[in-house]
């Protein structure tokens, strides 16, 4: 468990220093994904659809159900 704990501990510490090494690959990092948010938060449209609903039903009715009750149910 030791040797695995310092084998994963070395990859964090390598990665690490990389990015320390390297600014811009810091802000590709952290730049990035902030750039794709704006992009996406810019287009949004924030509206509520209309959603129609159909209520079928068959001819003979649903045992244990009343068709007016479940209309009103739904809206």
């Amino acid at each position: 468990m030791r040797e695995y704990l310092t084998k994963v501990l070395a990859f964090f510490a390598k990665e690490f220093h990389d990015v320390r090494r390297q600014p811009r690959l810091m802000l590709s990092l952290i730049g990035g994904p902030l750039l794709v948010l704006a992009a996406f938060g810019a287009t949004f449209r924030s509206s509520n659809p209309f959603i129609s609903t159909g209520l079928v039903w068959p001819k003979e009715g649903i045992p244990g159900m009343d068709q007016d009750e479940s209309a009103k149910f739904i809206g």
